[in-house]
């Protein structure tokens, strides 16, 4: 979100968890062939993709975000206003997304 415009820039969306993923798993049994026949069918919609910690989403989805600000919004992020969660800055810092010339 654009602090000084309040318009929002960019978001991802990422999830541990696929209600259909759980009640297909639960009705067929997660170890049968059919469910990982439905599950390869079911990867291409499926709502799970992430697999880390709910800490680490935060990380992850920013990472998406600054990664594509330069093909999707012609722009770069250089500074970010969070919650003083200091994880996400130093994740960003440390992968220097835009090379080591340009610190946020």
């Amino acid at each position: 979100m654009d602090i000084l415009s309040g318009l929002v820039l960019d978001f991802e969306v990422l999830s541990k968890y696929c209600h259909n993923c759980v009640v297909a798993g639960r009705d067929m049994g997660v170890d049968w062939t059919e469910f990982h026949i439905w599950q390869k069918g079911h990867a291409d919609e499926c709502d799970k993709n992430f697999d880390g910690t709910s800490g680490a989403m935060e990380m992850h989805a920013a990472l998406i975000m600054w990664r594509r600000s330069i093909s999707d919004c012609q722009m770069r992020f250089v500074s970010m206003l969070s919650d003083g969660d200091s994880k996400t800055f130093q994740f960003l810092s440390d992968n220097k997304i835009y090379g080591s010339d340009i610190k946020i």
